[in-house]
């Protein structure tokens, strides 16, 4: 019977990575870093250029989130372009 993984094993040990960087950055950004102004406290880690490959561990573009806001970037794609709560993924230099 052949089994398909549902990570790949690099994927699996960047996903591990993660969660240990994650613990330590919500801990240091307690409160949501939406750039018009929040209070919430940071849920989840937002992260400004996307997840994939080498991305899920680059914590140049993590910020603290509250799950409103990190919605609202699914959402408002727009929006949050245009506020710098995302940043275009094909830039260089990590502006919008």
């Amino acid at each position: 019977m052949l089994v398909v993984r549902r990570v790949s094993k690099k994927r699996a040990v960047a996903l591990r990575v993660y969660k240990r960087q994650r613990e330590r950055f919500l801990i240091e950004h307690p409160t949501c870093e939406f750039p018009l102004g929040c209070e919430k406290p940071s849920d989840v880690i937002h992260h400004r250029r996307g997840r994939t490959g080498a991305r899920l561990n680059d914590e140049r573009f993590w910020v603290g989130s509250c799950w409103d806001h990190n919605d609202f970037a699914e959402t408002n794609t727009g929006a949050a372009l245009d506020c710098g709560w995302l940043l275009r993924v094909e830039s260089t230099d990590g502006a919008a």
